[in-house]
């Protein structure tokens, strides 16, 4: 039903595990690292290649910037590319939102080993794919009302979510009221006024994590009756 994110997930985590873990020197340019969901995470000034293998992760473009839109992202992203980012005065910073791993290699050492084992440049590619998407949900945002961007951010994370039934959907653990009003840019308790309706009607548990949306059809009809885009649907 859903589009989700790109088809070439898991064909981008393997790459970067052939090409980088096979090399005898990876250890000395590079590592997968553990990081633990609460914890931060900092790019800004950094001649690193990051990438995430697995866990979602909210990165903020600038943590001085108040403007709060901020970008989730996830397995198969790449977060920094220093020949692109160190040419901006930014302090770039990202939260744990689960438990994740990734991947940190010198970006010297990144364009030395693509340049041979990727010529194609498939991993560069898709990083511009993946930001152009990340950009794309940021602009459709820019131009939704408040409730919008609400209901909107809500059909973001069911389309990451688990479906227990053909017609029900349980969000990520990570789904708070918090997160979503971040990423909707909105103020919690707007939010929670907005998700009202959703939960007077039983559409929406959300008193525990995780959050469930009980009936997928009608919260599809909701939207196109708010005339949200429906970037992720299919049919």
């Amino acid at each position: 039903m859903y589009a989700g994110m790109p088809a070439n997930d898991f064909s981008a985590i393997e790459k970067v595990k052939k090409i980088f873990k096979n090399r005898p020197d990876f250890l000395e340019h590079g590592s997968q690292e553990r990081i633990k969901k609460g914890e931060h995470v900092q790019f800004s000034a950094t001649p690193y290649f990051f990438f995430v293998e697995s866990g979602y992760l909210k990165y903020k473009f600038d943590n001085h910037y108040e403007h709060k839109y901020s970008v989730l992202v996830g397995p198969g992203d790449s977060i920094v590319f220093p020949t692109i980012d160190n040419e901006l005065d930014n302090e770039p910073v990202g939260i744990a939102l689960t438990d994740m791993v990734l991947w940190k290699v010198e970006y010297a050492f990144f364009q030395e080993v693509t340049a041979m084992e990727d010529p194609s440049n498939s991993l560069l590619i898709d990083h511009l794919i993946r930001s152009r998407r990340h950009l794309y949900i940021n602009t459709i945002q820019s131009g939704l009302t408040p409730t919008q961007r609400a209901l909107f951010n809500m059909y973001r994370m069911m389309d990451i979510g688990f479906h227990t039934s053909a017609n029900q959907v349980e969000l990520p653990e990570f789904v708070t009221l918090t997160l979503l009003a971040d990423l909707a840019n909105i103020n919690p308790s707007y939010l929670s006024t907005s998700l009202r309706p959703l939960h007077e009607s039983g559409l929406l548990l959300s008193n525990k994590r995780p959050w469930v949306i009980t009936d997928v059809a009608k919260f599809i009809a909701l939207l196109k009756e708010e005339k949200i885009p429906l970037l992720f649907t299919k049919s």
